[in-house]
């Protein structure tokens, strides 16, 4: 899978698919969570989503800014 996005004249942005490794992806993500710079906190309950469009429609209802009940 590849993606990126065509902004006409200012030419957008495009990448090429990548994989990385399960020990990789974990380094990540304890770096991000534990990065005192960024302001992340990790969501449990978006773990139990059974599929990504449960776990988009859950993180948009929680945690989007543009609502009054959001987080």
């Amino acid at each position: 899978m590849s993606g990126g996005r065509d902004l006409g004249m200012s030419g957008g942005y495009f990448w090429k698919a990548f994989e990385i490794s399960e020990a990789e992806y974990n380094q990540f993500r304890e770096e991000i969570l534990t990065d005192p710079s960024l302001d992340i906190e990790y969501d449990i309950e978006l773990e139990l989503k059974p599929s990504l469009k449960k776990w988009c429609g859950a993180v948009l209802s929680k945690h989007n800014p543009r609502r009054k009940n959001s987080v």
